[in-house]
């Protein structure tokens, strides 16, 4: 499984149905983190990050995805939250539309999707209780459907009423931990997280072929 390497604090890989594309998989998370300075140990014996509300991690998704983004895919988070809402990642378009979010909010994971020319698409995941402890957190995105699973156990699915064969532009950027806020031209903090205390502490996160 491809969460079991330990080269990166940071690790995204993305493989399309078509491998052959992105055979070794694709390091998005290692470049876009290698600024952040609050760096330690992981879960698994790797490193991780330690993400603070004024961070920012960001990196140009056409230069290390020039095949694009696959229709079906996975995305693996390993993470330990020390706050109970914060966003993990998300993705823009060369214009500034957000088309992938991921982020915590009231004990519940949160999952935004919306291709080109199509209205975004929200799914809220209820979770338990938001406990300061590793979480594994794997979405599944294929065809109609979106599947939540925590800890390889709880398994949550829930419809994806996308249109077929549609998918995300990589002509942007990925954003860890913070949203772009269009209206005031830059990086800013989440208005979910204000305190400035850490949100996250985040170990790897992967996309892979669904």
């Amino acid at each position: 499984m491809c969460w079991q390497k330990k080269s990166l604090p940071f690790l995204l890989c993305i493989t399309l149905l078509r491998a052959e594309l992105y055979p070794d998989g694709v390091d998005i998370l290692g470049p876009a983190t290698t600024e952040l300075e609050d760096r330690g140990a992981g879960r698994c014996g790797g490193g991780s990050v330690l993400l603070n509300p004024t961070d920012v991690g960001t990196t140009n998704l056409e230069w290390i995805l020039p095949e694009g983004w696959p229709i079906d895919f996975s995305i693996l988070v390993v993470l330990r939250p020390l706050a109970d809402h914060g966003t993990i990642f998300t993705v823009y378009d060369a214009g500034g539309l957000e088309q992938i979010s991921l982020e915590l909010r009231d004990a519940s994971l949160v999952f935004m999707y919306q291709p080109p020319d199509t209205i975004p698409l929200s799914i809220l995941y209820p979770l338990d209780a938001i406990e300061q402890r590793w979480y594994r957190l794997g979405l599944s995105v294929k065809g109609d459907a979106a599947t939540l699973i925590v800890d390889c156990d709880h398994v949550l699915s829930e419809p994806l009423e996308r249109p077929k064969n549609t998918t995300i532009s990589t002509d942007g950027i990925v954003i860890i931990g913070q949203p772009l806020l269009q209206d005031e031209g830059g990086l800013h903090v989440s208005k979910t997280c204000e305190e400035r205390k850490p949100i996250f502490l985040l170990h790897r996160i992967f996309l892979l072929n669904s």
